[in-house]
């Protein structure tokens, strides 16, 4: 990692007494998004290509992927949430691509932590995802789908004597992902479903001192989300845009067990979640060198978890995001160097309730607790940079320690300091 850093400041540096021209690359990524500020209303090929695979049509022979995201356990760098995509002109309105190792979806929530969920009975998440493109456009329309799946297994098996004690883990994802976009002459708009079954199980069983079996599993594990975006030139002289999105997505499950004997068998509550979120903004050059998006945005979402056993119990939290500011710019300083800069900052409001039959004899009970946040300080201002080389971008956030400490090239200073926080790399293969 650190002889990574080294490199790439030797390369800045070198280019930044060249006057190389470089002009032919198509920068995007975790790294670009994320130094923007995460800005819904500035486009990027990657993010919208993963988000929509109708983009992917519009992207031909282009090579993607996230490098990693730097991060220090103990005294050592390590790099997360690393995965690679590659997108091939099949024909002129064809095209075929897969993204390897990319995980999508509400697992993290899914996967729950506590008594109810898989993760307390060793259940992991499923690895290694594969997630296939393909794309059909013409002049003014283009139609994507994103098959996707992923798995993940565990066995032990235990023989002692006359005794024989079983156990198996699993869990998956499968889904896919369908989006297309429409073209009116300068203008467009786009669609994107995505949906994904998610399962786990873990099944236990032992034939003495008798016969006995358990298992832990999830009904239902559907997840759905719809997203609609627009792009509607207000100055077409001046390539002013106006960005419109909205986005609508539920997901639940019902965690299950089964055993023999029934004793073991008890009621877990059940989940549900839904979002909504939407907002307007304005994407402009700025100069001849600059893009400029900003805007406005909104959310509400409900998490309620609900046990139908006679405590009754209904635990839900809901909150409204109104409203969250975005600002991103991207400049060129020359063809093979941009600087970006992102702001975002949002104000929520959040209520958290629970109403049960509580004590013995039981009394309805409700507790109910409300707040007003903003969102984290530390990443308010996001700054990045992109180094393109002729076919090849480099595109990532500058880590805030390094802006702290500087880079220590001389002294070799092993405090944390990442040169990039999230970097992402692509390649423009298309001639």
């Amino acid at each position: 990692m650190k002889s990574f850093k080294l490199l790439v400041l030797f390369i800045f540096a070198v280019l930044l007494l060249s006057n190389v021209s470089y002009s032919q690359s198509i920068p995007g990524g975790t790294g670009r998004y994320e130094a923007l500020g995460s800005n819904p209303f500035m486009l990027d090929p990657v993010v919208d290509l993963n988000n929509n695979p109708a983009w992917s049509t519009q992207y031909k022979n282009y090579v993607f992927g996230d490098l990693g995201r730097g991060k220090v356990t103990g005294d050592q760098y390590q790099l997360s949430d690393q995965y690679a995509g590659i997108n091939f002109k099949a024909s002129k309105e064809i095209n075929l691509g897969l993204v390897l190792n990319k995980t999508e979806g509400m697992w993290s929530d899914f996967n729950r932590d506590n008594s109810y969920g898989a993760n307390a009975n060793g259940v992991s998440a499923p690895i290694v995802p594969l997630k296939v493109l393909f794309g059909y456009a013409t002049p003014n329309f283009a139609f994507g789908i994103a098959p996707y799946y992923a798995s993940w297994s565990q066995d032990s098996n235990n023989t002692t004597g006359t005794s024989d004690q079983k156990l198996t883990w699993k869990s998956m994802s499968l889904g896919a992902q369908v989006g297309m976009i429409y073209k009116m002459n300068a203008d467009w708009f786009e669609g994107s479903i995505n949906f994904k079954m998610n399962s786990y199980s873990y099944e236990g069983s032992t034939n003495t001192p008798s016969a006995m079996s358990y298992k832990l599993e999830n009904e239902g594990g559907m997840e759905l989300s719809l997203g609609l975006r627009g792009w509607f030139l207000a100055n077409k002289p001046n390539k002013v845009a106006i960005v419109p999105y909205v986005g609508f997505g539920i997901y639940s499950w019902n965690p299950k067990v089964t055993s023999s004997p029934a004793a073991f068998t008890t009621i877990l509550p059940k989940y549900s979640h839904m979002n909504l979120n939407g907002g307007v903004g304005v994407n402009m050059p700025v100069m001849e060198n600059g893009t400029l998006a900003t805007g406005l945005s909104f959310g509400y979402s409900k998490i309620e978890a609900k046990v139908e056993d006679a405590t009754n119990s209904v635990h839900t939290y809901s909150g409204f995001m109104l409203p969250k500011f975005n600002i991103g710019l991207e400049w060129k300083f020359v063809d093979w160097l941009s600087g970006r800069l992102g702001y975002s900052r949002a104000f929520y409001y959040s209520s958290e309730k629970l109403t049960d039959n509580y004590g013995s004899p039981a009394v309805a009970r409700t507790l109910e607790f409300k707040s007003t946040t903003a969102s984290d300080p530390v990443q308010t201002i996001n700054l990045g940079i992109g180094l393109h080389f002729d076919r090849f971008s480099l595109d990532g956030t500058i880590g805030e320690r390094l802006l702290k400490n500087g880079p220590f090239i001389i002294t070799n200073n092993t405090e944390e300091n990442d040169f990039y926080g999230v970097f992402s790399a692509s390649y423009n293969f298309n001639r």
